[in-house]
């Protein structure tokens, strides 16, 4: 007679990889959410990629390489591609303009975004104007003094 083995069954029966009462995975496999795809999504529009262009190899960004297709469609293109293209710049036009906007509104409300820059360039000009000062006074105080006696400056 042949000996019967016993059935290999999963350990939480059919269809149940884990037993009754043991949630190992209680909340199943992570969703791919919204977020992940549009940064999935960049990562692959901003990426490098070798290319030739008139026959030389370059290296450019996928973007640099969509924008340069989008105008060429634009100016060689049907109407609709013509139509992006014009809407891009608009936005673009739009993008600086609420910037200057912005930036107006900051600068006269004292809340602005701080311009090291222009503070630098400014402290500069009043540290000459300040050595100028000195000097002006120097030679003054100099042409008032006796000849001989020695004046220093404080």
């Amino acid at each position: 007679m042949t000996e019967l083995k016993p059935e290999k069954r999963r350990q939480g029966g059919k269809g149940r990889p884990f037993p009754p009462g043991n949630n190992a995975n209680p909340k199943g496999r992570p969703k791919k959410t919204l977020a992940a795809a549009d940064e999935h999504f960049l990562d692959a529009f901003f990426s490098t990629v070798d290319v030739l262009k008139n026959g030389v190899p370059i290296r450019a960004s996928q973007f640099k390489l969509f924008m340069e297709k989008l105008i060429q469609a634009g100016i060689n293109g049907r109407s609709t591609d013509r139509k992006l293209v014009l809407q891009y710049f608009e936005a673009i036009e739009a993008r600086k303009a609420l910037a200057e906007q912005n930036a107006q509104a900051a600068t006269e409300s004292g809340t602005g975004v701080f311009d090291w820059g222009a503070a630098k360039e400014q402290t500069i000009k009043r540290l000459e104007a300040i050595k100028q000062l000195e000097a002006v006074v120097k030679e003054a105080r100099r042409a008032e003094s006796p000849e001989g006696t020695d004046i220093r400056s404080s």
